[in-house]
């Protein structure tokens, strides 16, 4: 299932790819925050991937939860 997940992640950079020149050619009006978001959109492709991978992978997952238990454990002890 993780395979499948990041296996489809090209397609929307690749989906980003083509708005944006379509954009810069004027095949669609774009407004320059149309622009910003597509890059943005862009840009978090390589930060979904590992994600993806800490969820699925159960070491990996089990390892942040035990760091997220344990931050979560600290912060009600100082606000208690």
């Amino acid at each position: 299932q993780m395979l499948s997940i990041q296996a489809v992640l090209p397609v929307f950079f690749v989906i980003c790819v083509i708005d944006y020149l379509s954009c810069q050619y004027d095949f669609v009006p774009c407004s320059p925050l149309q622009e910003h978001f597509m890059i943005e959109a862009a840009s978090l492709m390589p930060l979904i991937a590992p994600a993806i991978t800490l969820y699925y992978v159960q070491p990996y997952r089990m390892f942040l939860q035990k760091l997220l238990c344990r931050k979560n454990q600290n912060k009600t002890a100082i606000h208690s």
